[in-house]
């Protein structure tokens, strides 16, 4: 993986939060205020708690999102969860990182 300088550079994300309730928005700001302190955390243990508080927010989420509020039979947040971490359980042990091009 190459490595990029570090710079003092921004990354504005407009988001459109159209159908979301103020819950919704708070845990995307919360997972992105997350994501931006793992990658530039120093010491392990903030990069362990943050990152597993990472995960818990990203599972209350699904749990919240609009797909899952449609009073369905169906346990889906349940379900989806299970299936990621079943992709994730198969990544964890992988060497190779996947890498996202914009």
């Amino acid at each position: 993986m190459t490595k990029k300088a570090q710079t003092s550079e921004k990354l504005n994300l407009e988001i459109d939060t159209t159908g979301m309730n103020d819950q919704q928005i708070r845990l995307i700001k919360s997972a992105n205020s997350l994501l931006t302190h793992i990658m530039s955390a120093e010491f392990e243990d903030e990069y362990f708690d943050a990152s597993a508080e990472l995960f818990r927010v990203i599972a209350n989420a699904v749990k919240t999102s609009n797909f899952n509020n449609k009073k369905s039979e169906i346990a889906y947040d349940q379900q989806v969860l299970e299936y990621c971490s079943d992709i994730l359980a198969d990544q964890v042990y992988q060497d190779e990182v996947i890498q996202y091009d914009n």
